[in-house]
């Protein structure tokens, strides 16, 4: 699993790094057969690296913060993906939804639960979008989760828990039938290690395994904030699909999830 994990968080940086050539090198080379420029000095030699960004390039106001539950709410539909969005094949899970004023809890011994929100948090919007088996693959399921913040130190803390909870259990139990094992994580905030797409990210690889099917396949989740609001995107099951291919629609989903929350706060 930790080559999936590598993977993963290759992608993400070469994502947020905003693609071209990497920092300090040169996107033009010497033209075929030119040799060096004249008086013998390489025109790459003489390239100066490209400053590193110290902020980000986009800025939230937090007059478009969401004070109440309703408008957060409203919000976090706004921002939700149609199922489509993972691929054209997916379709709406059942339930679709979950009830967005209750979220997910990790309890004391590493059982998830649904739990009422904490007065900080306005809502917690998780839909369930599932590409069917077809075609020798088992199905996959993808969560995504919009939760709005009363104020960013919330937000930050939900992302901090986040880490702690992969070291309290590395063992997770989802329900009767499934769980996710040999879990690490990986901390990405702005300007680390190429993250520059949101104030904070976090990353989860392991192996998700249903008891009732027999199937272990690799399991992916990642959250990311941006002021007051968190979104996270949870991959599930898909034997027989390829790491890579799980991989980027992770990938993608985030990245639009973050398009839209920048929209509705910039």
């Amino acid at each position: 699993m930790l080559s999936v994990g590598v993977a993963l968080l290759l992608l993400v940086v070469g994502c947020s790094a905003g693609g071209g050539t990497p920092d300090g090198a040169s996107s033009q080379g010497s033209r075929p057969g030119s040799g060096a420029a004249p008086g013998g000095q390489d025109p790459v030699a003489k390239t100066k690296p490209s400053p590193r960004p110290t902020a980000p390039d986009y800025t939230l106001r937090p007059s478009r913060f969401p004070t109440d539950s309703a408008g957060a709410l409203r919000m976090a539909r706004r921002i939700a993906l149609e199922p489509r969005k993972f691929g054209p094949d997916f379709t709406r899970g059942e339930p679709f939804e979950d009830d967005p004023r209750r979220w997910a809890v990790l309890d004391s011994r590493c059982v998830w639960q649904r739990a009422a929100l904490p007065p900080r948090v306005l809502t917690s919007l998780a839909q369930h979008s599932v590409l069917p088996a077809q075609g020798g693959k088992g199905a996959v399921e993808v969560v995504s989760v919009i939760s709005v913040h009363r104020d960013v130190d919330s937000a930050d803390q939900e992302l901090a828990t986040t880490l702690e909870e992969v070291l309290r259990c590395p063992k997770q139990q989802l329900s009767a039938d499934e769980e996710v094992t040999g879990l690490i994580s990986a901390s990405n905030p702005w300007g680390k290690r190429g993250q520059r797409t949101a104030d904070d990210q976090v990353w989860e690889m392991g192996t998700y395994t249903n008891h009732g099917t027999g199937d272990s396949t690799p399991y992916l989740w990642g959250t990311s904030r941006l002021g007051t609001v968190t979104t996270s995107v949870t991959i599930l099951g898909g034997k027989g699909f390829a790491s890579g291919v799980l991989e980027k629609m992770m990938a993608v989903a985030s990245s639009e999830l973050g398009a839209n929350v920048k929209r509705e706060l910039a």
